[in-house]
């Protein structure tokens, strides 16, 4: 867009950034990471005083580690800001688009001072599209208690041509929260009308269409049956609105339930195994697709892991198949064997539990082929189930 830029980065990552190579895989990212830093636009350093001098804008978009429970770690967050505080030159805008809980911009301004201004802008990018939903952003979002802040933050944005809403802080988090909420809700409540669907001989791709049709719902509803959200990102914000209920003596009996039915998405995954499977000890099981969502490389809350650690506490002998997970990224990783070849993972395996697509080129045919028994539960409904079971397949999918 033209402007000239300084990223300040841990030094874990700060070779491969200069090197133009992210710490996470983005397709189209490290095409453009290579070319600004070539042309000169674009610079990376460890050091704040030396990110920070002259600058204009900064903007602070750490992820914000997510624990078990799905809570907010904020503690890195705390540590740049207090570092940014003592390198920040007066007048600066400090821009928020990390994903924090309400009231904490507020909190980030009291640390950084009167001489720095802060406005909230929520990211609503998405893994593996992040290029093109920046760019092609539904809305950015300014928040900040200023206006004249508001409108000069808003000028970087205004070239991209997409809509901008100007709000106050608290909206702006408050809209982030509810957002994800909505999306959140919207998984739970597909995988519960899938489960129906199981049981009265419906599909859930069908209803999901229907549904769609309606503009009160639209054409790009989040209704994909399957195992429910992962990574952090949705149970974050929903963690998030029931730690303000309890905190302000507000129920929130909704976002409990789009939780409870979430948490029980993997042992609706292996009820279903288990009617074909009774028995899992020392039963050779495959699973394609390890990272939170497919197209990603990161395993950060991912769902793979939670059913993979049930698998193996079974008996089971677990295989993986994913080309692009970063295991190194992740500890406590539960028992299995890692493969980069889909083939040389199903070898021999009494079961194919899908998480991602198949692999580009491998077909159900091949599928079947290589397996012991060809039995395969299709988390997502990525196949189709037609084709899989003209090529030899035992085939099950989600609200099917």
């Amino acid at each position: 867009m033209g402007h000239q830029v300084v990223g300040i980065a841990d030094e874990s990552v700060l070779s491969g950034l200069l090197a133009g190579h992210a710490p996470v895989h983005e397709p189209g990212l490290d095409v453009l990471l290579d070319k600004m830093i070539k042309g000169g636009r674009l610079t990376f350093t460890k050091s704040y005083t030396e990110g920070l001098r002259g600058v204009e804008f900064a903007f602070l978009s750490i992820d914000t580690p997510v624990g078990a429970d799905d809570d907010s770690d904020l503690e890195p967050i705390w540590s740049a800001v207090d570092k940014a505080a003592a390198a920040a030159p007066a007048g600066l805008t400090v821009i928020i688009t990390s994903q924090v809980p309400v009231g904490t911009s507020e909190q980030i301004a009291e640390r950084l001072g009167r001489r720095i201004q802060v406005a909230y802008v929520p990211e609503f990018l998405r893994l593996s599209t992040a290029l093109e939903t920046f760019k092609n952003a539904d809305r950015f979002v300014i928040g900040a208690d200023d206006p004249e802040v508001a409108t000069r933050v808003a000028e970087i944005y205004r070239p991209l041509n997409r809509p901008i809403h100007i709000t106050d802080i608290r909206s702006a988090e408050m809209g982030k929260h509810a957002a994800n909420a909505w999306l959140a809700t919207s998984v739970s409540f597909i995988n519960e009308v899938a489960d129906l669907c199981e049981q009265v001989g419906a599909d859930v791709r069908e209803v999901a269409t229907i549904m769609k049709l309606d503009t009160r719902v639209g054409p790009h509803a989040f209704l994909g049956a399957g195992l429910g959200y992962a990574g952090g990102t949705l149970g974050r914000e929903i963690r998030a609105l029931q730690k303000l209920g309890a905190t302000h003596g507000i129920s929130t009996d909704l976002f409990d339930a789009v939780d409870a039915v979430n948490q029980g998405r993997i042992g609706h995954l292996l009820s279903r195994l288990r009617l074909v499977q009774s028995e899992l000890a020392d039963v050779p099981i495959t699973v394609f697709g390890l990272t939170y969502k497919a197209g990603t490389s990161t395993l950060r809350r991912a769902a793979s892991l939670t059913l993979i650690a049930e698998l193996a506490a079974a008996g089971a002998r677990v295989s993986a198949y994913d080309p692009l997970a970063q295991l190194n990224e992740s500890t406590g990783l539960p028992h299995f064997t890692m493969h980069r070849e889909p083939g040389e993972a199903l070898k021999g395996a009494r079961a194919l539990i899908l998480l991602a697509p198949l692999p580009e080129g491998f077909l159900p045919r091949r599928v079947a082929e290589l397996m012991t028994r060809p039995f395969v539960l299709d988390s997502g409904n990525y196949l189709d189930r037609k084709v899989a079971v003209e090529a030899g397949l035992e085939y099950q999918g989600i609200g099917r």
